[in-house]
């Protein structure tokens, strides 16, 4: 299989349709003092400027990954800002992306308090300017009321809209 190994340039453009791209989400998760801790469904609106892409580092065939960064401000069940740092890559046709990020959240989550998360991201940009996306807290790597945060949700994303709508469960553990 040949691969085309993608400029940055295109890169920019898709992963400026997924970061302008409204998201839907469809979340599933554990009941709520299943396991003793009181689980909350949470939704959230994300906020930002485009990403900063960054130099790519490439294999000696031609396959790159992308460095990028991005912050902004949430809103919702989850009220503050985040901050984002990832790569991605390209697929052997130049038109789908997969994406994976560390997001560290700070601010409130109703019913958890105040501090400080990480989220891990992974996400997959279809050619059609969808995309699927998975995220899970980062149990421990917090601060605060948020310390330790756990909590999980999915995402798609659809072309035409400059928010990215999130939802799923997180727990605090009070």
């Amino acid at each position: 299989m040949r691969v085309r190994r993608t400029t940055g340039a295109a890169l920019v453009a898709a992963m400026g349709l997924t970061i302008t791209a409204g998201l839907t989400v469809v979340a599933s998760g554990p009941a709520a003092g299943s396991d003793g801790h009181d689980w909350r469904h949470v939704s959230w609106t994300a906020s930002g400027p485009p990403l900063r892409i960054g130099a790519p580092s490439c294999d000696v065939t031609g396959h790159c990954v992308y460095p990028w960064t991005e912050s902004g401000t949430d809103a919702g069940d989850l009220l503050g800002s985040h901050a984002a740092a990832g790569g991605a890559t390209a697929d052997a046709s130049g038109h789908s992306f997969g994406t994976a990020r560390i997001s560290v959240f700070t601010g409130s989550v109703r019913g958890c308090g105040q501090g400080t998360m990480s989220m891990a991201v992974n996400a997959v940009t279809h050619p059609d300017g969808t995309t699927s996306e998975s995220w899970h807290v980062r149990d421990g790597f917090g601060a605060g009321a948020l310390a330790t945060a756990a909590g999980m949700g999915t995402a798609t994303l659809a072309a035409g809209s400059t928010d990215a709508h999130y939802s799923g469960f997180i727990r605090c553990h009070r």
